[in-house]
């Protein structure tokens, strides 16, 4: 069909206009252009030519793969409409072909369409491994900053519904001065901060501190806010390695997060010179040691916040 006849028809065909368009490369509409509209017939529609579309007829699939200014003839697959919403919805779905990989507004979009034309059975086609009108209500409650975050990819269900008491300005605030963390720990550090606000540090006090620091210095001062005694412990041991072990080779480890009894040092040795620095240094220890197994007797992830 004609490329203008297509847009003209995207336009009255607007509630189908359900996904997102690709990220495009070079040579990408170019290839959409030979892509086959999808495109539902009224029903008893008679036998047209290729390029003409009756009346009624719905663009069921296409409209963020039709090229916007390509001109000539563009394929189409007709099919037909008159049966309910299911065959036109599951049509349309079965062209994108993306169950498992849909964003959330497209989730929405699509479940909204669906409640709307009483469309079923198409559960499998979206995301076999989610119970969407479960999720769905939790999506739709959350402020739009927070849905930007999801949609965006920057944070999940889960961890947007946790950062609910943020205001949408401090939540686009906290994510871009952590932007360059990773998926997992931006989580956190998002986390530790509606915590630290919660139990009562302000706002400004923090954000001031982050805007102040290097990237990668952030995601250690919230957690440092968050933990303080966990960031004690581990300032403390970091303090007997520069004052006793510096350049000597030798290295102390405290159990992982702190949850054990002993201690590991570790160094390595080439002659019986190096093996005799290196325990000389290790005997070094022996003066710190009680006040590094004290701490392993404190609860690092004290939830006091005391300082």
């Amino acid at each position: 069909m004609p490329a203008s006849a297509a847009r003209e028809l995207a336009e009255g065909s607007a509630r189908f206009d359900l996904f997102d368009p690709p990220e495009r490369g070079e040579g990408d509409e170019w290839r959409d252009s030979c892509r086959p509209l999808v495109i539902a017939l009224p029903e008893r529609s008679p036998s047209l030519p290729g390029d003409c579309i009756p009346a009624g007829a719905i663009l069921v699939w296409g409209h963020h793969r039709l090229p916007r200014r390509a001109e000539g003839m563009i394929p189409a697959i007709l099919i037909a409409g008159g049966k309910g919403g299911t065959p036109l919805l599951a049509a349309a779905l079965a062209a994108e072909n993306r169950a498992g990989s849909y964003r959330w507004p497209e989730l929405d979009r699509i479940c909204r369409l669906a409640e709307e034309m009483e469309v079923t059975g198409i559960a499998h086609m979206l995301d076999p491994t989610r119970d969407l009108p479960l999720l769905l209500p939790r999506y739709r409650a959350l402020p739009d900053t927070h849905r930007e975050a999801l949609a965006r990819e920057e944070i999940d269900l889960r961890t947007a519904e946790r950062l609910g008491a943020l205001s949408s300005p401090l939540l686009a605030e906290l994510l871009s001065l952590g932007e360059s963390l990773s998926f997992s720990r931006r989580r956190q550090y998002l986390i530790a901060a509606e915590e630290v606000l919660r139990r009562g540090m302000a706002e400004e006090d923090l954000l001031g501190e982050l805007r102040g620091a290097v990237p990668a210095q952030r995601f250690e001062i919230v957690m440092a806010h968050r933990y303080p005694r966990l960031r004690r412990m581990e300032s403390l041991v970091e303090r007997v390695r520069r004052r006793t072990l510096r350049g000597t080779g030798v290295r102390i480890d405290p159990p992982e997060r702190f949850e054990g009894s002993r201690y590991r040092v570790s160094f390595d040795v080439g002659s019986p010179e190096e093996l005799r620095r290196r325990l000389e240094a290790a005997g070094r220890l022996e003066k710190e040691l009680d006040e590094l197994l004290g701490i392993l007797y404190e609860d690092p992830l004290d939830d006091t916040l005391a300082r």
